[in-house]
């Protein structure tokens, strides 16, 4: 083969190495000059921002602002948590450091930025002008995510890791991820001075009495010299209550928690018009509250649950069935258990006589001296 054939070759290949790496995808590109579709998310007005639409694949969830707080339509009007989507916000806000990683639709599998499994966050103003739109894909390690602005190829990875949020759990739109979970907290000034808890055994009414009024054994003196108040059961009968049950109630009155809505629209249907169980709390300034609980019924996920609602709202929802048998407590767990006497057990039936075993304690009275 001719020198000048060689070098043509040569020539050939050089040529085709360039090519291909001109027409290839490069992993990582590094730091760039940030985008100005993406410099313009850290211009945005959160406070302008009335509604937030999310789609993945096949399905979508819808966010609505009204004043300060969050509902979702699609979850009977459900509250969401305020805290998580200003949280989103914020983090959308705060998008910075890009690294172009991919300038081709192509890529957009890899990425997780596709129309299929892209995670497309569109937000809207009150006149339903766009505020930002971009497609969320997977994680690129701990800090960081993989996003494109909606209408473009290019794939960027930016900080921070966007999908490090219970709302998104397992990658997914699930409305009850959104939903506020908190459904009553007993405000940390009050004190409760009645309650009343209506079940299947019937109804007992508990009140916080002064020592000096109540016929009980509970008071106890307090580091004052001052004795407590105690808790008594007033109806049926009057007995003491059991002070570490109530403190048990008015501890998981702290934090009720709810698992997932459900439908308000038939609450006869669940249990709770009439509830099949109550829990009435009445403060010192007499106002009052008064949680209601439903028939039992299997968590969407996983376990057992039970429908509740907080009387006065419109929202119902599921609890954990832990949460109901809390704070729902019959009149025998309620009083103070009464003292057992002690058991005297019986000596065994076969238990042999006792002996002495040394008769004739004088050893010379039989002597003849």
């Amino acid at each position: 083969m001719s020198s000048k054939k060689v070098l043509l070759m040569i020539l050939a290949i050089i040529i085709g190495g360039i090519s291909l790496y001109l027409n290839s995808e490069s992993d990582y590109t590094g730091d760039l000059e940030t985008p100005v579709a993406i410099a313009s998310l850290s211009q945005l007005a959160v406070d302008q921002v009335v509604s937030i639409e999310m789609t993945l694949g096949d399905s979508t969830l819808l966010l609505l602002r009204q004043n300060q707080d969050w509902s979702i339509p699609s979850a009977w009007d459900s509250p969401a948590d305020r805290a998580e989507v200003n949280r989103l916000l914020a983090d959308i806000r705060s998008i910075d450091v890009p690294e172009k990683r991919a300038s081709s639709a192509s890529s957009h599998d890899n990425f997780q930025v596709g129309p299929v499994d892209g995670l497309r966050i569109s937000l809207l103003d009150a006149s339903g002008s766009s505020l930002g739109d971009l497609v969320l894909g997977k994680t690129d390690g701990p800090g960081r995510s993989f996003i494109r602005i909606s209408g473009e190829d290019a794939v960027y990875s930016v900080t921070p890791n966007l999908l490090f949020r219970s709302g998104f759990g397992g990658r997914s739109l699930n409305a009850g991820n959104w939903t506020d979970k908190n459904m009553f907290q007993l405000p940390a000034d009050s004190e409760v001075r009645r309650l009343t808890i209506g079940s299947s055994e019937g109804v007992v009414r508990l009140e916080l009495e002064d020592p000096t009024s109540a016929d009980s054994t509970e008071s106890s003196a307090s580091s004052e010299g001052q004795e407590d108040r105690v808790w008594m059961i007033v109806e049926p009968e009057r007995a003491s209550a059991d002070s570490i049950t109530v403190k048990g109630i008015l501890s998981s009155l702290k934090n009720v928690q709810s698992a997932e809505p459900t439908d308000p629209s038939d609450l006869a249907a669940i249990g709770l018009e009439p509830p099949v169980s109550f829990l009435e709390g009445e403060f010192e300034d007499g106002s009052t509250f008064l949680l209601q609980f439903g028939h039992d019924t299997a968590l969407t996920i996983a376990g057992q649950g039970v429908f509740a609602r907080l009387a006065g709202q419109n929202r119902a929802v599921v609890v954990r069935s832990y949460v109901r048998d809390s704070l729902i407590k019959g009149l025998a767990t309620l009083q103070v258990p009464e003292e057992q006497p002690p058991v005297q057990s019986d000596p065994p039936a076969d238990a042999p006589a006792t002996t002495d075993p040394d008769p004739d304690p004088d050893p010379d009275s039989d002597s003849d001296g």
